[in-house]
């Protein structure tokens, strides 16, 4: 699921239909019948909801060191030394790359990325 992150909303509703398509399959459902329940009785996400969750789960793997080491690796937290001992210092923000945009045409091309929100340690 890593590959979906940055998919177009257009591809993510298609995965959506598909992802419906097989649960009325599974429960037998009409094409006019709800969907929720069959999604809910599966266990199953939406599409982007489960594209971020995934996202998120290797976040927190990552910076846990539970994900592979070049992954690992990658993921860095903004832990300052300095900061004081406050109720912010525990959120454990990841540190988000600068990244130079290429320029395609003469316009500069946006990247994909965006924060997920926070990682919290537990110990």
């Amino acid at each position: 699921m890593e590959i979906l992150v940055g998919l177009s909303a257009y591809f993510l509703l298609r995965l959506q239909s598909v992802m419906n398509a097989a649960a009325r399959l599974i429960f037998g459902l009409c094409r006019t019948d709800h969907i929720s329940d069959a999604l809910i009785a599966l266990h199953w996400l939406r599409a982007q909801e489960r594209v971020l969750f995934k996202m998120a789960v290797l976040m927190y793997k990552a910076s846990h060191g539970d994900a592979p080491l070049y992954l690992s690796q990658l993921v860095r937290v903004a832990d300052l030394p300095d900061r004081r001992c406050l109720r912010s210092a525990w959120t454990n923000l990841l540190l988000v790359p600068s990244v130079e945009l290429s320029t395609v045409g003469g316009r500069p091309s946006q990247s994909p990325a965006r924060p997920l929100g926070t990682v919290r340690r537990t110990t």
